[in-house]
Formats: C-alpha cells, sequence, structure tokens
C-alpha cells in the first residue's frame, strides 16, 4: 500500500509540475493552459502618470489599480496582457526609464515571489514607428527622444565599433517611402530589415524583459516584415531567405532572456531593474497578430498567435432596451466559424475555420479609435471591438462572455479567448471589467472555475399557475418587438410573458389579455402592441394595447369574412427583413381555399374594415406559410404545390413564374431595396415536395429541402428553383439576415448560412445544427435579440437563449 501512495504522489507531482512554467522554453500544453485564463489589463502595470499625456485623458488611479491586483487574484487570472506597452505617449528618456521601472514595480506585485510559477505578464512592443513621412520622407516621432543606450547599439554592433552616443532616429525606424504596406494612415510602420528598427525593438524588448516581463506581444508583425518576409539582400547583393530579420532578431531578444546583455565591451554595463542576468525563467514567450504561421525555413518564431475576436452582426437592436435593463438597446453579434477570405490573408476576415495555422492561437478584444456612431453595415456595429462590447448593457456583456467561451470550447478548443480587463475605448474612457455593479468579474471567474462547463441556455417558460409546470399553447408563438412572448392558452386565453434577465437566467413575468377566450391561432402582431389572431368563430380580431386603458379588443368582420379565415394570415409590408413595416391589410386562405383580405379603410369615418379575394383561379394550398407578401401590392402563394405571383395593377394580375410545381409551403422572403428605398425584388425560400434528386445529390429525392427563387421586380418575373440546401427542413424558415436561416428539422433546430468551407473562395450552405434540441415540434420563430421560440411535443412553451447560436 506504501508503494502504491508513494507511486501516486509521484504521478501527481509529476502532473502537477507538467501544468506549470518552471524554467527555459515553454512547452505548448503548458502554455495553453496559461492561455486558458488570459486577460487583457491593457497598462495594469506601466501606465504614465497623467501629467505626461496632453490632454491628461485616462488617469489610472492608485486606487483602482490596487483593485485590479486583487480583483485578478479573485479570478485566479493566470496570463496578463498588454500590461505595458508604448505608442506615442512617452515623451522623453527620463519618462520611459520611469515607465520601465513602474512596470518593474507593478509586474512584481502582480507575479509575487519567484516560487510562484503560476502567472505570466506580457508587455506589447508595438508597430509603431511615428507620423506619416513628410513630403521629405522625414519621420517624425517621440522616439526621437529617447537615447539609444550603449547596451543596445553593442549588441548589433562589434565591441570595436565606436558608440554614437545618440538618440533613436525615427525616420530611420520605419519604412522608406513606397517601400512598406499601405492603407494604414495616420502613422509609419517599424521596418524590421533595418539597423535602427531592430535596435529599437530590441531596445523595448529587452527593457521589458529585464522588468520582469516573461512576455511580448509583437504587434502586427505582417507589417513590420512587409519586406521581411519577401526576402531581401545582403550589402553585396547576396540573396536573404524570408523572415531573415525577423529570426536575427527573435534570436538576439531570446539570447537576453537566456544571458542578459552579453559580449559588451568591458567599459559597458547593464544592470538590469530585477537584477537578474536575463528573463524571470531564463525565456520569452513572443506572439503577434496574424492569421497565418510565420516562419524561417520550417522554424515557427513565434509560442502562439493573437487575432481581434472579429465579432459580426446579429441583427438584434430594434426593441432590445427592456431586457437587460438600463434601457440600453442590445447590438447584437456572434462569432461565425467561415468567411469568403484568402486564408493566406494574414488580417483579413474571420479567424474561426479557415486560419492556415497550427500553433495555438488567443482571440482578444481588440482596439481602435472608437466609440463610433452605431452602422449596421458594418460588422460590429461600426466600432472597434472593446467600443461595442464596452456599450452594451452589462447583464448582456456578461452572457456574451459565456457565450463566445462556450463557442470557442465546441468549435475551436485550441483558440483561448483573452478575457476584456482593462482596455481603452478611443481617447478618454476604459472598459473595465470591475466596476461596481457589474457583472463581468463573477461571470470570468465562474467560466474559468468551471461552473458552465455543462451549460445549456434551453428553457421552458414557466405557467402562470404553476412556475414549476411548463406553460402550454394551442397556436403558434408571436414575440413583440420588446420581447414579450404571446400564445394561446388551451381555454382560448392569449397570454404573454415578459423576461428580466436579472440573474445567470431569465425570469417571467406573467399576464393575459382580457375578455379573449375565443383565440384559436394565427397569432402575429401588426406592430407594438397590436396583436391579430383567427377566432373560434373563423373571423380575424384583433387587439390594441392603449396606454392608461389596456387592451382594447376589435373584430375585422365584414360580411365577406365572417366564418370564414381558414388561417395563414400574412401582413401587406415593405421593407428589408429585419426592418419591415406592416401595412393594415392582411392576406389569408378562406375555407374555400382563396387567397382573400381584409383592409382597413382610413377613409372612412369612422374607419372601416372591408373584404376582397385577390384570385378564384388558383386555390392555396392548406398547408403552413403558403402565403408571403413581396412588397406592397405583390403577393406570393402556393397553389398545387407551384409558386404564384399576383401584382395589384389596377387589379390583381397573375405574374409570370418558371415552375417545376416542387414547393410545400413554409415561405419566407428576404426582400431587396435600392438607395432610393424601391423595391428591385426579392428572394423567396420554402420549402420542398417529394420529387426526385439531380445526379450527384447524396439524398434519393428531396422531399422537405429548402430551395429559393428570384423575383425581379422590374419583368415581374420569378425564376426557376435553386439547388436545394442539402438538409431536410420541416419548416417555420426565419430569415436572420440576407445569407442566414434559422428553420425546424425533425425535432431540431439547425441553420444554414452562406460562406466558403476551409477558406475556399467558393461560396456554398455553411449548416450548423443546435444539436442540444431534440423536442422543437412546430412553431419556430426568433426573438430580435436572437433568441428562438417553439412549440415542444408536448405542446410547451420552449425557448433557446440568443446564447445557443452556435
Amino acid at each position: 500500500m506504501k508503494k502504491i501512495l508513494l507511486l501516486l504522489g509521484l504521478i501527481t507531482q509529476s502532473l502537477l509540475s507538467a501544468a506549470q512554467w518552471n524554467n527555459g522554453p515553454i512547452d505548448s500544453l503548458v502554455l495553453k493552459r496559461y492561455l486558458q485564463k488570459a486577460i487583457t489589463m491593457e497598462a495594469l502595470c506601466g501606465y504614465p502618470p497623467p501629467s505626461y499625456r496632453l490632454p491628461p485623458s485616462r488617469p489610472y488611479l492608485d486606487t483602482e489599480r490596487a483593485q485590479d491586483f486583487a480583483d485578478l487574484n479573485s479570478i485566479n487570472a493566470m496570463f496578463i496582457g498588454r500590461v505595458a506597452g508604448f505608442w506615442a505617449d512617452i515623451w522623453d528618456t527620463a519618462q520611459d526609464n520611469d515607465h520601465f521601472d513602474r512596470t518593474f514595480q507593478n509586474v512584481r506585485k502582480l507575479l509575487g515571489p519567484d516560487s510562484n510559477k503560476g502567472r505570466i505578464a506580457q508587455a506589447a512592443v508595438f508597430e509603431y514607428a511615428g507620423n506619416e513621412p513628410d513630403a521629405s520622407g522625414s519621420i517624425d516621432s517621440n522616439i526621437k527622444n529617447i537615447h539609444l543606450p550603449d547596451w543596445v547599439w553593442y549588441a548589433w554592433h562589434p565591441a570595436t565599433s565606436t558608440y554614437p552616443n545618440r538618440n533613436f532616429i525615427p525616420t530611420d525606424i520605419g519604412f522608406l517611402a513606397g517601400q512598406g504596406p499601405t492603407g494604414f494612415a495616420g502613422f509609419s510602420v517599424v521596418d524590421v530589415t533595418r539597423d535602427e528598427a531592430k535596435m529599437w525593438l530590441y531596445y523595448r524588448a529587452c527593457s521589458y524583459i529585464a522588468s520582469d516581463i516573461e512576455a511580448l506581444h509583437m504587434g502586427q508583425w505582417n507589417l513590420i516584415a512587409f519586406k521581411d518576409a519577401q526576402g531581401t539582400f545582403d550589402a553585396q547583393g547576396t540573396p536573404l531567405p524570408p523572415y531573415y530579420h525577423t529570426k536575427q532578431l527573435f534570436d538576439k531578444i531570446r539570447s537576453f532572456a537566456r544571458f542578459g546583455a552579453t559580449n559588451l565591451p568591458s567599459t559597458v554595463h547593464f544592470t538590469q531593474r530585477n537584477s537578474r542576468c536575463g528573463a524571470r525563467r531564463q525565456y520569452v514567450i513572443l506572439d503577434c497578430h496574424s492569421k497565418r504561421s510565420i516562419k524561417y525555413y520550417k522554424e515557427d518564431l513565434f509560442n502562439f498567435y493573437s487575432f481581434p475576436i472579429r465579432p459580426v452582426n446579429n441583427p438584434t437592436q430594434a426593441g432590445t432596451e427592456g431586457l437587460y435593463g438600463q434601457g440600453l438597446p442590445i447590438y447584437g453579434t456572434e462569432l461565425r466559424m467561415e468567411s469568403c477570405v484568402d486564408p493566406s490573408n494574414s488580417m483579413g476576415g474571420i479567424p474561426y475555420g479557415d486560419h492556415a495555422n497550427t500553433r495555438l492561437w488567443l482571440v482578444e478584444f481588440d482596439n481602435s479609435d472608437g466609440p463610433h456612431p452605431i452602422n449596421p453595415m458594418q460588422d460590429c456595429w461600426g466600432q472597434d471591438e472593446i467600443s461595442w462590447f464596452g456599450q452594451q448593457p452589462p447583464r448582456y456583456r456578461a452572457d456574451w462572455l459565456r457565450y463566445a467561451y462556450t463557442w470557442l470550447r465546441c468549435n475551436e478548443p485550441d483558440i483561448a479567448m483573452q478575457m476584456p480587463g482593462r482596455r481603452s475605448m478611443g481617447s478618454s474612457r476604459v472598459y473595465r471589467f470591475n466596476e461596481p455593479n457589474t457583472p463581468e468579474k463573477s461571470r470570468i471567474h465562474d467560466l474559468w472555475a468551471g461552473y458552465y462547463d455543462m451549460f445549456s441556455p434551453s428553457y421552458a417558460i414557466p405557467s402562470a399557475a404553476n412556475p414549476a409546470v411548463p406553460a402550454t399553447t394551442r397556436s403558434n408563438i408571436a414575440v413583440e418587438l420588446d420581447g414579450s412572448i404571446f400564445w394561446t392558452d388551451p381555454s382560448g386565453t392569449i397570454r404573454y410573458a415578459k423576461s428580466t434577465v436579472t440573474g445567470s437566467i431569465p425570469t417571467w413575468s406573467h399576464y393575459a389579455i382580457p375578455n379573449v377566450s375565443n383565440a384559436a391561432g394565427d397569432l402575429v402582431f401588426h406592430s407594438n402592441g397590436v396583436l391579430f389572431y383567427r377566432t373560434t368563430s373563423n373571423t380575424i380580431d384583433y387587439c390594441q394595447f392603449v396606454g392608461g386603458s389596456g387592451w382594447q379588443h376589435f373584430t375585422t368582420n365584414t360580411s365577406g369574412t365572417a366564418g370564414n379565415v381558414s388561417g395563414n394570415l400574412v401582413f401587406e409590408a415593405r421593407g428589408r427583413v429585419n426592418n419591415r413595416v406592416n401595412e393594415w391589410t392582411v392576406f389569408y386562405r378562406s375555407i374555400q381555399g382563396w387567397l382573400e383580405y381584409v383592409k382597413l379603410d382610413s377613409g372612412t369615418s369612422p374607419a372601416t374594415w372591408s373584404h376582397d379575394i385577390v384570385t378564384q383561379q388558383d386555390p392555396v394550398d392548406d398547408t403552413d406559410a403558403t402565403i408571403a407578401c413581396l412588397t406592397s401590392g405583390t403577393v406570393a402563394f402556393v397553389s398545387n404545390h407551384s409558386l404564384k405571383v399576383y401584382r395589384w395593377m389596377n387589379g390583381w394580375t397573375n405574374m409570370p413564374v418558371a415552375d417545376e410545381g416542387t414547393v410545400r409551403g413554409e415561405l419566407a422572403v428576404d426582400s431587396y431595396y435600392d438607395a432610393a428605398d424601391a423595391f428591385t425584388g426579392c428572394k423567396i425560400y420554402y420549402c420542398t415536395t417529394e420529387h426526385s434528386a439531380p445526379p450527384g445529390s447524396p439524398f434519393n429525392s428531396l422531399a422537405n429541402h429548402i430551395c429559393y427563387r428570384f423575383y425581379d421586380a422590374s419583368s415581374s418575373y420569378m425564376d426557376a428553383p435553386s439547388a436545394p440546401i442539402n438538409i431536410l427542413a420541416y419548416g417555420d424558415i426565419n430569415i436572420q439576415d440576407s445569407g442566414t436561416l434559422i428553420f425546424r428539422t425533425p425535432n431540431s433546430i439547425a441553420k444554414a448560412r452562406w460562406g466558403c468551407l476551409n477558406g475556399s473562395k467558393a461560396g456554398g450552405w455553411i449548416i450548423e445544427p443546435y444539436s442540444s434540441v431534440n423536442n422543437c415540434h412546430w412553431g419556430l420563430t426568433r426573438q430580435r435579440d436572437g433568441s428562438l421560440f417553439y412549440v415542444g411535443t408536448n405542446n410547451e412553451v420552449r425557448y433557446l437563449t440568443w446564447e445557443a447560436i452556435r
């Protein structure tokens, strides 16, 4: 028994040793453990006093820094990123020396004694060389005020050479005119092929290492090595291989980390601030921003790579102000696996699924010069990433961290997420993860502690009478723009609930529309507070919430509609998919099978509803979602498994459609409008009937697949069907945005998104199943915050929060 216990003890000790970095080069598995608890703490250790800045816009108070140290300990952070760096905010040699002194003093507080191996502090050596060159090619920068130390000079020149005793020369650090990368207006980039640039980079890197920094983020190295990557020539014209200069620089930096400043003349001495010869563990970890590996021959020059987290817009903002409190709208985003960008592009596109890189990765919330005005046409709503994140409601921020952390574990397990801790948002604002009354700090702690390892954002709305029992419905689910969820209970009463996200999961408040007991189904919102539905008497009624009076009840009943409404209520509407404006016209399928409608005649006093029929030649098929409005005055429907389009031209006119008779129903419309807001056409998605598959298809038939067709408004012509999206789709097609569908599959949910697989440039449909869902029976609908609601197998009202995006 003693031998067994001794063996177990040795194994345990071995595992503990393997899990931490002790000395020398770090193993990638050990580094991954540190990166899994990484957090950005911009300038935590090296932030200059306010008097250094012009103007002193972002003071870092000592009380805040002390709180940050304590909170990093409380969440057990292991890799503390960007604790110091230089970007035009140090003015001369005295301030630079003070910067490194403060960096060392604060890093010692952050790391603790040498026996503490559980934390790594990272500084940044950026690509900034100064302002853009003037007409003469001269570069102006604060770098000109910083002295070139003798120990740096002799690291790059023979001991017999004459030390020039001067300051650094910015013009000799940046790229010469016409030789550097383009598209980076506003500053000059360091050119690593130039001797002055190597000395500048070496100076900053080694000064940080001498301050007990053990990791260096080397900025956008693909910019710094723009010439180096192409191969250069030495003074004799001999070709040098790609990244020769990078390799030369990094070898010297790593040699300094191992041995300190060596081979200096006897009259030159460099005393490190940490009183060591080299780095704290005789090694320095290097990373940079790049999607592809940077190699000298076959040697990867970096330990890992970083990249902006690159969220893309998830259309959510309308009506989301009440969901997370504080009256702030949610400008939601999501992570995606594929983008149609060449993977050799080192900085373009999305980093997931198409990166030509097998090393460890770390994604971070990048910053730039935000915040900017909201722009829905740009990724991250026109913001840099930390400015977008910092402007969201605090509870949403905490949930987004949980979502992204879980998403990466599912989709990209070798990519770690660097949590946002402290980062500048433009010139005057700073995001902090531990502001009072915000939940991010505790959420990061819980994620790293594994409390959410089995988290699944799938719930049922509890019934009002018994919260332990799910609410049930006999109708579809309707979602109001303010986030309220409406359904019809078995008695015919319209009930609704509204969520409040005050904790880790939503809670619900319940209500009922009074004096309604005849609701049969087809619940559909015209606008906020105006809900239409089909009654048990086969008429169309609606309820309107009037401030101060509550819900008021109305009917559209006319002699033409009395007892004649079968279902498929659809409003006449215009506008893009996430900005549709409904008119006071309701199309429906009559009990006789015709496409009919009721319309509010606002010109009468009081306003009255009138009834009319689109056509009695083509009956509407009696299946779900067989009617869709393309734009005002144009309606499509399914008749005998064929698509029909009728347009108002002083009367309803049948438009030509190329058709193969394969349409089952489940119509969904993505409409297009030009800059003048004129309707130009649309794409109509639908589910197919049983028919033969084309050659090469993995399916024998194409029943219950999704196809689409284009409708051209100028010619009023609809083309032939597209190739099918090869997944069984039972219906409830929701258009998230142009090119992204969410729909019901057999008892589950899936997303189809147009993208590029494996970094190819050819587009195709990427299928993303919600594999944890096995009880989606029907009635799938999407809330504007990205949450999904549906009717379960026992008619219960169920939902997935937006965090279920995969």
